[in-house]
């Protein structure tokens, strides 16, 4: 069959009403349902009461816990560490740099150029 005669074929079957087996859709909805974890609330009531709360622990759950702090901490650090530490030494290479022309040849087009 030609490559035509496939896309034809595939085509046809696009437009075509195939609509699944009777009861199909059923089968794969119980399966969907059967599937299903048990719902939070169900597990919370079961779990007994929740420990009191203070502020702290309501500021750790509200950060994501000791991994959200931990990132946050992490970050504190490397921005501390960035800003106290000494730059001269960026800057310095930067500027002896000299200056760079970043687009060449733009100052005879908007009459800016200087004459040699």
């Amino acid at each position: 069959m030609s490559e035509d005669g496939e896309f034809e074929l595939m085509l046809a079957r696009a437009r075509g009403d195939e609509s699944p087996p009777p009861g199909f859709v059923a089968r794969v909805a119980a399966a969907g349902a059967a599937m299903q974890p048990a719902p939070e609330v169900e597990q919370a009531a079961m779990a007994g009461p929740r420990p009191a709360s203070g502020f702290w622990t309501d500021l750790a759950r509200a950060i994501g816990g000791w991994r959200g702090a931990g990132g946050l901490v992490t970050a504190t650090v490397a921005g501390a560490w960035i800003g106290l530490a000494d730059p001269g030494g960026l800057l310095m290479s930067a500027a002896s740099a000299g200056t760079v022309e970043l687009m060449p040849g733009t100052g005879d087009m908007f009459g800016t150029e200087v004459g040699d």
